[in-house]
């Protein structure tokens, strides 16, 4: 049985997205950003994020990807990173 595809347009919306630079986190940026959505990449790595942020890019309908320095596991740099989201937006 095929799967349904999944007609959603994020169109003006932003996406903050963690663990992008591989496995699910990824997938999930990919497919945020295949439905139209500004994709933030929240990355520990800049080269890894980086790279990501270049791939994702290419992928139909991206508009927006870019990368955000985040450590998840740090408090201060999640409120950083935070600052940093809120300004640019």
């Amino acid at each position: 049985m095929a799967k349904p595809k999944l007609e959603v347009d994020m169109t003006g919306k932003v996406a903050l997205v963690t663990g992008a630079t591989g496995g699910i986190g990824q997938e999930i940026a990919r497919g945020l950003v295949r439905m139209g959505a500004t994709v933030v990449i929240g990355a520990r790595a800049a080269l890894r994020g980086e790279a990501t942020r270049a791939e994702l890019a290419k992928e139909p309908g991206a508009k927006e990807v870019s990368v955000l320095a985040i450590d998840v596991s740090e408090p201060a740099s999640m409120r950083k990173a935070a600052a940093e989201l809120t300004a640019a937006r």
